[in-house]
């Protein structure tokens, strides 16, 4: 402001270069203020209409960098980038297929990578995946930069496309293009989706070559080893980092939860808070979820109480589902039930789930049939919950109300939703779903099961001998 001041004294305040000295820097500190500068220069030039579109377009109302880019007399290539940006921010598709359509007539999306990795963004933003593949598969090879690459790499991690997202990266690497951090990252976090080990290594050995483990690469190498099953890896990593935020410590203790380490987690959460790391609603919930497959009830339930007067955290819902697991998991199924019955949000479908396996782990009949009443209210959730409820009176021989209720699956025309594995083999993931057919190897697949299937029917015929 004081800045601001001194140009008007000073009568520079219409001058361009000084302005633009002032003008960066406040639209990072004071946007609206640096907006209401902007809008009073008599004549800005490029560079100025260019860097409070793109505060704008990165601020809290993207959509207002677009009616300061169609006012703006300076369109050049930065421009519709930055403008690009803003469609991509705000999800605006229709504007954004302009400005494509803008730049594709007067050229300059022809080599300029930067303007072309919006164009990807825009469309990944926008969930529209194939056009954003459309754009990068024009763009050409020799102008590719990592930006681009990264822009549709995680656009295929984005839609859990996986598997697509490995074999461009496989491509990435054949054209000799560097991975840096956000590459990197987005990778990892594709390897631990899908537990793909062999991949995630491979990834780690070429951050070797250049890249700086930093606090950001850190955390996703720890979240994807304890993904992957090698927790003894990702403690190593973790002990290697030189800075360590939130995050990091977050995904240590929950990769120490998954892995029912739950003392070893608790241990990391006290040295997390002896260093005045203010822990966030993640990572409460990895310390809840450590009680939870650790059986401690008590300390989960103290941490859950403290939550807001120790730490100023509002449980959300996934907290309150963290403590119907735990008690669940206890066997306290009334207390457990009374919890959800007076939790002040609504509880969502994933909570009376929970409650309605643990009944029929337990063979609780009458609260499995309460719960299957409350999800009532979930339709995308009754196929679960009918097959849930048939199984459990089947496993107490309730038979004629098992039938019952697969009578009313077929009427009601509810059908299980089928499920689905992946498996890492050679390095090659492999995504099979119940009943699908379309597995490009599952002629051999099936000869394998077949020869599997003799084997035990053999081992059976021995132990009747015996």
């Amino acid at each position: 402001m004081a800045a601001h001041a001194l140009l008007i004294t000073s009568d520079l305040h219409q001058n361009n270069y000084a302005l633009s000295k002032l003008l960066a820097p406040l639209s990072s500190l004071h946007l609206n203020y640096a907006t209401s500068l902007f809008l009073r220069i008599q004549n800005p030039n490029a560079f100025l209409s260019n860097t409070i579109i793109r505060a704008r377009a990165n601020g809290p109302d993207p959509r207002s960098a677009l009616s300061l880019f169609a006012h703006s007399p300076h369109h050049d290539a930065h421009a519709f980038a930055f403008a690009l940006i803003a469609c991509a921010n705000s999800t605006s598709l229709w504007e954004g297929r302009q400005l494509h359509s803008q730049v594709t007539r007067n050229g300059m999306a022809c080599g300029d990578c930067f303007l072309r990795s919006n164009l990807v963004r825009l469309y990944v933003q926008c969930g529209r995946l194939a056009d954003a593949r459309l754009v990068f598969d024009e763009t050409p090879g020799c102008v590719r930069d990592n930006v681009i690459w990264h822009a549709i790499i995680h656009g295929y991690v984005r839609e859990g496309r996986c598997t697509d997202a490995f074999a461009l990266f496989n491509d990435m690497q054949i054209e000799g293009v560097g991975v840096d951090r956000f590459v990197a990252t987005t990778m990892l976090t594709a390897c631990a989706h899908v537990g793909a080990l062999r991949q995630g290594r491979w990834v780690h050995e070429l951050l070797s070559s250049g890249v700086e483990v930093d606090d950001y690469v850190g955390t996703a190498l720890v979240d994807m080893y304890a993904k992957c099953g090698c927790i003894e890896r990702a403690v190593k990593v973790f002990d290697e980092m030189p800075e360590k935020n939130v995050h990091s410590w977050t995904a240590m203790i929950v990769g120490l939860a998954m892995h029912g380490m739950a003392a070893h987690a608790l241990r990391c959460f006290d040295k997390m808070q002896a260093l005045r790391i203010r822990p966030d609603p993640v990572t409460l919930l990895g310390v809840l979820t450590a009680c939870s497959h650790g059986g401690m009830v008590e300390e989960g339930l103290s941490l859950f109480s403290s939550m807001v007067n120790k730490y100023n955290i509002e449980p959300e819902h996934p907290h309150y589902g963290c403590i119907v697991d735990m008690l669940c998991r206890a066997g306290r199924l009334n207390e457990a039930f009374d919890f959800v019955k007076a939790m002040p949000i609504r509880p969502r479908a994933s909570v009376w789930g929970a409650l309605l396996s643990a009944c029929k782990a337990k063979g609780e009949v009458g609260l499995a049939e309460r719960a299957v009443e409350e999800l009532a209210g979930f339709e995308q959730c009754m196929d679960g919950a009918y097959t849930e409820l048939a199984n459990l009176y089947a496993c107490v021989g309730r038979r004629g109300d098992a039938k019952g209720v697969r009578e009313v699956m077929g009427s009601e025309r509810v059908r299980k939703t089928p499920g689905c594995s992946v498996i890492e083999v050679g390095g090659e993931v492999s995504e099979f779903v119940a009943g699908d057919e379309v597995h490009p190897l599952m002629a051999q697949i099936r000869e394998v099961l077949a020869v599997l299937n003799w084997h035990m029917i053999k081992v059976d015929e021995k132990i009747l001998k015996v």
